[in-house]
């Protein structure tokens, strides 16, 4: 079955207009309708609006990197380039990441000139490659590799969703239109005031997951990641979480083992590990593994730092916070459970659910009435607390469970 791609295509407008007309061009042979072309060079608030509606609705965002940092926008101190780089990152986008390897070798006229733009054009470029695995390129042939070496990537690795073409008749996803398919995804989160620092959250967790294989040539790997919805808390050697496998088995037998691969990703506001498969777990077979980790200073504790972190996404400010799980597989039950201490003074607010910038009133109501969200008191390592819980058999594809809670504000009435 053809499944179509959307992709945000975000470049400097007349040092690489060339180059981004041939990311179109490979774009579009792999399936993938870019976006946002026509809206360069950006110079007004309503243009902005379409920029953001584009974003939104691509599945992945392109950025095309070389000797020019770009126009700044107004009243602001960085580029239209990089305005649309940190709002992808604030809305979750996949990002592909084509960056020429030597600006120096580039011709003056596509080149800053001055220090400030140079030294502005580094810091990006920088804080880039901190975050994301760059494909570097000095001609057409490497630029085109690595737009399609990503994209295969993500589109393997299931990581975006795409669309199917309309037919005369009704087309209905099924599980075999799938690599994999989850029969079991359960995890539990447990907060406590961070050791490190009083006014955050450390976490402890657990997940389980039952992961059937769909596909002729199998599933090598599962994806397993801590996202945050913000920079102001980041990933770094000190806040890394300490991960690890428990437990694993297949229905195979002895025949292949499962292992915890290095952290790919360890910077920036998301954490990266795969979870190998050797051999990859065969059409009709499954892997059930368990992993635990400690995750230090993972959430903020009190209101106002949360408020003042979240103030410039795209869904505005925050009081409340959140453990979310996406369904970008079939899954046959989904457990999302949570902990926070007495002492905390968070209230659970019940569930949210919704697609990754949207929250659909009905749906997180339908959680609840059909008795799919519950609370309860507990007790963990001797703290009195709440428990907040989703139980969802055959949570809907392409939404986004929350457990969401309120947090206190620090100021004493």
């Amino acid at each position: 079955m053809d499944r179509l791609y959307t992709a945000f295509v975000s470049s400097t407008f007349l040092d690489l207009r060339r180059e981004r007309q041939i990311v179109a061009n490979a774009l579009l042979n792999q399936n993938c309708l870019p976006l946002g072309m026509e809206f360069f060079p950006s110079t007004g608030a309503d243009q902005w609006q379409l920029i953001e509606e584009s974003l939104n609705a691509s599945d992945f965002a392109v950025f095309i990197l070389a000797g020019r940092y770009g126009s700044i926008v107004p009243d602001r101190e960085i580029s239209w380039t990089h305005r649309e780089y940190r709002e992808a990152v604030a809305r979750n986008k996949r990002i592909v990441v084509l960056m020429h390897h030597d600006i120096t070798l580039l011709p003056v006229g596509q080149s800053e000139i001055s220090e400030s733009m140079r030294s502005k054009l580094s810091d990006f470029r920088r804080e880039i490659e901190a975050a994301h695995v760059v494909r570097y390129w000095s001609n057409d042939t490497e630029l085109v590799a690595g737009l399609y070496a990503s994209v295969n990537t993500l589109s393997a690795g299931g990581h975006i969703n795409g669309w199917i073409r309309a037919s005369p008749d009704t087309v209905v996803l099924k599980e075999s239109d799938f690599d994999r398919a989850y029969e079991l995804v359960e995890s539990e989160s447990l907060y406590a005031k961070a050791r490190l620092n009083s006014n955050l959250l450390d976490m402890t967790y657990k997940i389980r997951r039952r992961v059937r294989g769909e596909a002729l040539e199998g599933v090598s790997k599962v994806v397993h990641d801590f996202t945050r919805e913000t920079d102001a808390l980041s990933f770094d050697e000190n806040s890394k979480p300490d991960v690890k496998l428990n437990a694993a088995t297949r229905t195979g037998g002895a025949f292949g083992h499962t292992r915890l691969a290095d952290p790919r990703k360890t910077q920036g506001a998301a954490y990266v590990q795969d979870i190998l498969f050797d051999p990859p777990v065969a059409q009709g077979e499954v892997a059930d593994f368990t992993l635990s980790a400690f995750v230090p200073t993972y959430k903020f504790a009190y209101r106002e730092d949360l408020l003042a972190a979240t103030v410039g996404a795209h869904l505005g400010p925050r009081i409340f916070d959140y453990n979310a799980r996406s369904i970008s597989f079939p899954t046959r039950l989904l457990v999302m459970r949570v902990f926070l201490p007495a002492s905390l003074g968070a209230v659970f607010i019940g569930p949210k659910v919704g697609r990754a910038g949207t929250v659909d009133a009905t749906e997180s109501a339908h959680v609840i009435t059909s008795g799919q969200y519950r609370e309860w008191t507990g007790e963990v390592d001797g703290a009195l607390g709440r428990y907040a819980e989703i139980r969802v058999i055959s949570p809907r594809l392409f939404r986004r469970y929350r457990v969401c809670w309120s947090l206190p504000s620090r100021r004493v009435v």
